[in-house]
């Protein structure tokens, strides 16, 4: 099949890794993925898309066509409605897309949720979304699935973690706590993690953060870590804690998308509330644990090549 992949390219690189990896493991079972990335922002920047994407897809003969976000559904449908002639169509939901809280602009906001909505439910093939909580927020259940994200397991892996201090050049003395995102995203709740680590007076503590990593080498700062953070306020289904599972590392996150439902039975893997006091004391319960993990067995399901079958097969259904 030939496969459009759509999404956002405003990123410094790109489209997200975590959907490329995703056309490559599709790519990889002898189909073609093409890319398109969204660039610019605003609804102008949006609106000028949509006669750029009408043009790639009169310049093909596309099987499928699979937005990620839902602006980009609504890009694709309007491209799609310049065509005059439809391509199956699905959409992925991330969950940061539609559950995050209207600080700014929240009329705006709310009248491009309640079109994507609108999109999902009416001109769409099929929808895929990362949670139970989104299926059930969606609500067509005739036609939509759960399947999260998935794992490269060669790029993350369990490496020894003393040779990665040392690469790093990492204090061997010091903790080393990875906050697994941008903390300059307010979403990522970044000081709730910063007072948390300023709380334990026991132990010498270094905090570090994934800005101006390349995405190849965040497995090298993962495995020399001794406990990685997400204290996100929201979010859908977080790569980096699937991620940080293939790795075999301690976790302490807060309760957020299907957080809980990976995390569960794993020792060295906590749960925590949003307050300072008990993602202090989850952080000093993960730094005691002091050893690998069994993640990487727990969520074997999510390998990226397992995830590629998944979405594979909705592909071939809504194409015949």
């Amino acid at each position: 099949m030939n496969i459009l992949f759509v999404s956002s390219g405003n990123k410094k690189q790109g489209i997200s890794p975590i959907i490329k990896k995703q056309g490559e493991s599709i790519s990889k079972k002898n189909h073609k993925i093409d890319f398109f990335a969204i660039k610019g922002k605003g609804m102008i920047g949006y609106a000028w898309n949509i006669i750029l994407l009408s043009k790639k897809i009169k310049s093909k003969k596309y099987d499928v066509i699979h937005a990620h976000f839902g602006l980009c559904a609504i890009v694709c449908y309007l491209s799609q409605f310049l065509k005059f002639k439809k391509t199956p169509f699905v959409i992925s939901l991330m969950g940061s897309d539609v559950l995050s809280p209207e600080k700014e602009n929240p009329l705006l906001k709310r009248l491009i949720r309640k079109y994507v909505f609108w999109v999902v439910k009416n001109k769409t093939d099929h929808v895929i979304v990362k949670t139970e909580e989104l299926y059930n927020l969606i609500n067509v259940p005739n036609k939509t699935s759960i399947i999260p994200n998935g794992v490269d397991f060669n790029q993350f892996k369990p490496l020894d973690k003393s040779k990665m201090q040392h690469e790093l050049e990492w204090d061997k003395e010091h903790k080393h706590i990875l906050f697994a995102a941008n903390p300059e995203l307010p979403v990522k709740n970044y000081n709730l993690t910063k007072k948390a680590i300023e709380k334990i007076k026991t132990q010498p503590i270094v905090l570090h953060h994934l800005v101006n990593i390349n995405h190849d080498d965040i497995p090298k700062y993962m495995n020399a870590s001794d406990v990685i953070v997400l204290s996100s306020l929201f979010e859908g289904s977080p790569n980096v804690i699937k991620e940080a599972m293939a790795c075999n590392r301690p976790i302490v996150s807060t309760n957020i998308g299907d957080v809980e439902l990976i995390l569960k039975n794993v020792k060295g893997c906590f749960l925590a509330e949003k307050t300072i006091e008990d993602f202090s004391e989850k952080i000093l319960e993960a730094i005691k644990f002091d050893q690998a993990t069994k993640g990487r067995d727990h969520i074997e399901h999510l390998k990226d090549d397992k995830i590629a079958e998944k979405i594979i097969s909705i592909y071939s259904q809504i194409k015949k």
